[in-house]
């Protein structure tokens, strides 16, 4: 039993994979799957090359990354820390930005990943304390100062700003006095329910 035809020909496949061009595109364009490109490209006698090696001069940062696995494999352990805990997610950093080079890596778990990250793209300490730690910030959410004055300190050392206490205050105070209204009216209706039926006997 035959598979269905290619809308590209062998001839055509093979000259787009010497030019550069990764199996998962070819694939794309053939309609058809990598592994089926692969197969005829080995049939008709195409050199092909390690995974995870691209001739291209630009390439995803998903393939970078795959090409620095296919050469150095993957990181197991961290080289900040020192981490070798098999349980930890391990990942390699690019060092200088040089992503087509795969010895421009190095192994990091994912903690320190994103402290190398945050370094290497000069993130202030105040702006990285606003987004990684609640009790050093120095807004709250809705953007009030957390200062001497609006600043409410509960006994476990949370922080409570003041502004959204009283706002939240407000708010309570109209839905209980909407509440007891509601309950008045409410009463209101059933006495004069009442008194209709007994006039009506």
């Amino acid at each position: 039993m035959t598979g269905k035809p290619f809308r590209v020909s062998t001839e055509e496949l093979a000259r787009r994979y010497l030019a550069g061009e990764s199996i998962l595109m070819i694939a794309k364009i053939a309609n058809y799957s990598p592994a089926a490109i692969s197969a005829r490209l080995r049939k008709a006698g195409v050199q092909m090359r390690p995974i995870g090696v691209y001739r291209q001069t630009e390439a995803s940062y998903s393939a970078y990354h795959h090409r620095v696995t296919a050469a150095r494999g993957k990181p197991k352990a961290c080289e900040d820390c020192g981490c070798t805990d098999p349980a930890c997610r391990y990942e390699w950093a690019n060092l200088t930005g040089n992503y087509a080079d795969p010895n421009d890596y190095k192994r990091l778990c994912k903690p320190c990943h994103v402290l190398f990250d945050d370094i290497a793209r000069k993130v202030s300490q105040t702006k990285r304390a606003n987004v990684y730690s609640p009790k050093l910030r120095s807004t709250c959410r809705r953007g009030h100062p957390f200062d001497p004055a609006n600043t409410y300190v509960r006994p476990n050392g949370d922080r409570r700003c003041r502004e959204c206490m009283r706002e939240w205050d407000r708010r309570r105070n109209r839905t209980e006095h909407r509440r007891e209204w509601e309950r008045a009216r409410d009463q209101r209706r059933k006495e004069v329910t009442r008194g209709q039926r007994l006039d009506i006997r």
